[in-house]
């Protein structure tokens, strides 16, 4: 099980908002971003906490399959902007 974190910066109708991204073997599990402070709550900007008992089922079925557990860090990319 490959899991890579991501950090970063995008640009969203002229604000600046910090990105931490989750992909579990290429696919995003989780995504936490920066928001209005009134939308910082589980429903809107953190809505991502809710895949994590997901996330640790899935490293717990790896570890028993004896699937070795890596994680790796990379900058973070905007998928909405030219790159």
């Amino acid at each position: 099980m490959r899991v890579t974190e991501s950090n970063g910066w995008i640009e969203r109708s002229g604000r600046s908002l910090e990105v931490y991204e989750v992909k579990i073997d290429g696919w995003v599990a989780a995504e936490f971003s920066d928001g209005e402070p009134e939308d910082a709550n589980i429903m809107r900007d953190f809505s991502g906490v809710k895949s994590i008992p997901e996330l640790m089922k899935r490293a717990y079925e790896a570890g028993k399959r004896g699937e070795e557990f890596e994680i790796t860090s990379e900058e973070y990319v905007d998928p909405f902007e030219d790159n």
